[in-house]
């Protein structure tokens, strides 16, 4: 298994910075931001994302994925990046997401979509890679497992698959919830994206529960338990670690660098609970 680092835990740093810290905390590879404002801009993929790709693995990190906000073949640099990631040696692309406002209801709003997937996956296999859709918890069109699977009936899995989250998948259904979500995905999983959750009490002044980003070792998510299920669903694929406790939605603003360090204390346990599974499966 290959444990990659999303590089927004360092936007605003030079990829030479990410390389470092990557390198320093002992990644394998790199979920690289190919969006606006990240570290590849779309508009300056054509010659940006080789370049960033070949630097990355001249330093010992692989790029297997690259993170857009893609979600129709028609927007702007969409053919520039995909065809950009195919030349780079890039696999696979993290899709955006389809919000549930923008929609008369789900049904609606997933029927709607179905052309943008269309276009999408006729582009992903004109270009040789590999798009796929990440659960988002919250009000969009593809939260929770049993959707992605719905969308992904009947298509191409060599174009087009699911990228399965188990933090946002524990969001949406709590505690066996991400279980039933990882089994449901697992015919159509290529990569993995790992977080955690816990629910508190919402931003002050509110009294409702969220669901709120928290430390690997302190949520739903029981990651000896996710590695026993993907070696039984034989995941030998990419897992991208996020490290994203900057903003509203985390258990407490943090500055970068304690964001790094939280990440850093994150991807140490991940490592200890993947090896104590591997012990315990053998």
């Amino acid at each position: 298994m290959e444990f990659i680092m999303f590089s927004k835990a360092m936007q605003g740093k030079t990829i030479e910075k990410l390389a470092d810290k990557a390198l320093e905390m002992g990644f394998d590879g790199v979920d690289l931001t190919c969006r606006e404002e990240g570290h590849v801009e779309p508009a300056e993929s054509a010659s940006a994302l080789e370049k960033t790709a070949a630097y990355l693995r001249s330093r010992g990190l692989s790029v297997p994925l690259i993170t857009t906000n893609y979600t129709s073949a028609a927007q702007p640099y969409a053919r520039d990046v995909f065809a950009a990631a195919a030349s780079a040696g890039v696999k696979y692309i993290k899709l955006g997401y389809w919000r549930m406002s923008d929609y008369n209801g789900y049904y609606h709003g997933f029927n709607s979509v179905m052309s943008d997937l269309d276009g999408l996956e006729d582009l992903a296999r004109e270009c040789g890679v590999c798009a796929v859709l990440h659960p988002h918890d919250g009000p969009y069109l593809f939260s929770a497992a049993f959707q992605i699977r719905d969308a992904l009936a009947n298509r191409d899995p060599q174009s087009i698959g699911a990228y399965p989250d188990c933090g946002n998948l524990a969001a949406e259904g709590m505690s066996y919830g991400w279980i039933l979500g990882m089994e449901m995905l697992a015919p159509y999983t290529k990569v993995v994206a790992v977080k955690n959750f816990w629910a508190q009490r919402g931003y002050p002044g509110e009294s409702r529960w969220r669901p709120k980003l928290c430390p690997f070792d302190d949520g739903i998510v029981d990651f000896a338990l996710l590695f026993t299920i993907l070696r039984k669903q034989r995941f030998d694929g990419c897992v991208s670690v996020h490290g994203e406790y900057l903003g509203s939605s985390s258990f407490k603003v943090m500055n970068t660098e304690e964001n790094l360090d939280q990440l850093d204390k994150d991807f140490r346990y991940l490592k200890e609970t993947y090896t104590a599974a591997l012990e315990v499966d053998s």
